[in-house]
């Protein structure tokens, strides 16, 4: 974790007094790292006394907050601790495929940043055993020459990307819980019968199939973390006013209608831990 971050790590109340905090007063926890394992850093703060709430509340999830580790003194979790604590993740990689290169909108002054933090993504969940999930879009049709038709041989992943999919979709319109494997199982069937109960959701674009996959993965009851900088997008130009959005503007929308209400909105950083 690096300084200045916070990370956010699912814990029951049992869970916590089992490491140390017994629901009276602020205690340490103390807990060495494995030999190479990756360790979240900061410290566990509560009121005093336990509340009412807490009480009846106690073994159910709770979000708690790790302060950074410069300001503090600070404690290590093992990283086998904290895998067993969260709950079941899958990475969405959403239309990262040649076809946007093709497309007179395409800009790729930002991909190479893009790319990167969503390479980083695959890295770390291969390195833990997360399951990455590669989604197409592919718009079948008259014109084989559309880059998005299954046909163009554009239908595919982005050369830069170093991925091999635990699961490949494809999908027709802008959700990718629609998706389907070439035997015909949706991508929402999919992470069901997995035991997936969040996805990290990544792709092109921010705007358009990542959020509309976000507020979809919302509302079927998964936990959804909005990974702004590992979406990709375009500028692009209101019909009614004439005014250019920038893509940070974009951006900047899509990740304000989403945090909070279908999604936590994460950086890339942030996602790694």
């Amino acid at each position: 974790m690096q300084a200045g971050q916070f990370k956010l790590n699912v814990l029951t109340m049992e869970t916590v007094r089992a490491l140390g905090w017994d629901g009276r007063r602020t205690q340490w926890l103390r807990a060495q790292p494995q030999p190479g394992a990756c360790a979240t850093q900061g410290r566990l703060r509560r009121p005093d006394p336990m509340s009412v709430f807490e009480r009846r509340v106690a073994g159910s999830p709770m979000a708690i907050a790790w302060e950074p580790r410069h300001h503090l003194s600070h404690l290590s979790i093992p990283e086998g601790f904290m895998k067993a604590a969260s709950r079941p993740t899958a990475l969405l990689v959403i239309d990262v495929q040649e076809s946007f290169r093709r497309r007179p909108y395409w800009q790729p002054q930002e991909a190479p940043v893009f790319l990167k933090n969503t390479q980083a993504l695959i890295d770390c969940c291969r390195e833990q055993a997360i399951p990455v999930i590669q989604i197409f879009h592919q718009e079948p049709g008259p014109d084989a020459q559309d880059p998005f038709h299954p046909q163009s041989g554009f239908v595919r992943a982005m050369p830069e990307l170093r991925l091999q999919a635990d699961a490949v979709f494809y999908k027709e319109v802008h959700s990718a819980l629609y998706g389907k494997t070439a035997d015909g199982v949706t991508l929402e069937s999919w992470l069901r019968s997995h035991g997936i109960e969040e996805i990290l959701v990544t792709g092109i674009r921010t705007e358009q199939c990542c959020e509309t996959t976000t507020r979809h993965a919302s509302d079927a009851g998964f936990k959804v973390r909005f990974v702004g900088d590992a979406t990709l997008t375009f500028p692009m130009q209101s019909r009614t006013s004439g005014r250019q959005f920038s893509t940070a503007e974009i951006r900047e929308r899509t990740e304000l209608v989403l945090d909070g209400r279908f999604a936590q909105v994460v950086s890339t950083a942030e996602a790694l831990g």
